[in-house]
């Protein structure tokens, strides 16, 4: 039913909002998740709140599930309309999330999981006219996954 939603065009905002309240919520919510905002963010995004939520909610769990249940997971709202969400946990083989035909971005990592929620991140940054970059190992590093999220 999600996904329905989503593709219904559920997910872009008639204007554009600043998310900003909604991702240090969601942060702070939980647990092991840490905020840094440069300077130059720009979070105002052509996103519904809620589905907004959602993916990063989506990622959070994602970075949680593949990494040290008590390493940190950071999250990062770079220069200009990005954010960053990544782990230090192991590298990931790209392809168990680079067939971007598939509605599940999800392969067989030893890790329980249907992939259905990096489906719906898929399909709210399609619909807010984002793009979703999947990366592993993480970017200046030799371990971790990262998933950045990203808006013209």
């Amino acid at each position: 039913p999600r996904l329905s939603r989503l593709s219904a065009g559920f997910a872009r905002a008639e204007q554009p909002r600043d998310l900003s309240p909604v991702i240090k919520l969601i942060v702070r919510e939980f647990a092991g998740a840490r905020l840094d905002t440069k300077q130059d963010a720009d979070l105002i995004l052509p996103v519904e709140p809620h589905a907004f939520g959602v993916a990063i909610s989506n990622l959070l769990r994602n970075a949680r599930t593949h990494s040290d249940a008590y390493a940190p997971v950071d999250v990062v709202c770079g220069s200009g309309r990005a954010i960053s969400i990544a782990n230090d946990g192991p590298v990931i083989e790209a392809h168990y999330f680079h067939d971007s035909a598939q509605n599940s971005l999800r392969g067989s990592t030893g890790v329980g999981g249907t992939g259905l929620g990096l489906a719906l991140v898929k399909a709210v940054m399609g619909e807010s006219g984002g793009t979703l970059e999947l990366r592993s190992p993480r970017r200046d590093s030799d371990q971790g996954f990262e998933a950045r999220l990203s808006w013209p």
